[in-house]
């Protein structure tokens, strides 16, 4: 394999490296082996010749940051990484047991939690980080159930539904409670407003599934602005009451 119709990375090009990576966009990364020995639990076996290049899975992208963290210096602090890169990063970093980057990936991993909760809960799933998947239930609870447990291994997947049904019971006897309960703006006639919330809420669980992360999403839909003081406080007293409910539910953890 011809070197020269490569391009090199800037970075990784040292004069006395022994080892010669090529990334699966077409870059070049020239290090050292004992580094790569040192600091990695999982590697592949390593040529004998110093002039045979290794191709590896991983884009140039992902090899610019993850052989940062086999050399003593000061590893990349990942400040400005996009989800993207992350997940090639940390992924690589679980394949090759390369340890300080996999715990800085797993901090990072969980930054990202409510923007990309299938995501993060894949990761945290496939790698057995229990705490990640703990911060990532609540998020993923907006997504459909059968797409979470296509993400679980088979051990999470009934502490999964379990959990998830609490939600589905608290919302469903306050949306119950709220039906039953009758609201009159004056003797003999009720109030629209309040027969307006109810079939409102009546009618919300069942394209979304009300929780805690998507409660602000379903009342912000209805607009109390220009309901008589009587309703508005019937419907924060109602609110509050759901919000207790759901800080009492158990955590993920409890049902595994």
């Amino acid at each position: 394999m011809d070197q020269a119709s490569y391009q090199i990375s800037p970075n990784f090009n040292l004069p006395d490296a022994d080892l010669t990576i090529l990334s699966s966009d077409g870059t070049l990364f020239k290090v050292h082996q004992i580094n790569l020995n040192i600091t990695t639990g999982a590697f592949p076996p390593l040529p004998t010749s110093p002039n045979e290049i290794v191709t590896f899975t991983e884009t140039a992208a992902t090899l610019e940051i993850l052989f940062q963290f086999m050399y003593p210096k000061r590893h990349p602090h990942l400040h400005d990484i996009t989800f993207e890169e992350l997940d090639g990063l940390a992924e690589a970093a679980e394949k090759y047991e390369l340890f300080p980057a996999m715990n800085l990936c797993n901090i990072k991993m969980k930054e990202f939690a409510s923007q990309n909760p299938a995501q993060v809960l894949q990761y945290a799933s496939k790698h057995d980080y229990p705490h990640l998947i703990e911060v990532c239930a609540e998020f993923a609870l907006q997504m459909r159930v059968e797409e979470i447990l296509s993400l679980l291994p088979a051990h999470l997947a009934i502490p999964w539904v379990l959990y998830r049904q609490q939600y589905i019971t608290i919302w469903t006897q306050r949306v119950a409670a709220c039906i039953k309960r009758q609201h009159n703006w004056k003797p003999g006639q009720s109030c629209q407003y309040w027969n307006n919330w109810v079939l409102y809420i009546s009618a919300a669980g069942q394209d979304l599934l009300p929780h805690p992360s998507t409660a602000e999403k379903i009342f912000a839909v209805v607009h109390i602005g220009t309901m008589d003081p009587c309703c508005k406080g019937l419907i924060e007293e109602w609110k509050l009451a759901l919000r207790a409910d759901w800080d009492r539910c158990k955590p993920f953890r409890t049902f595994i």
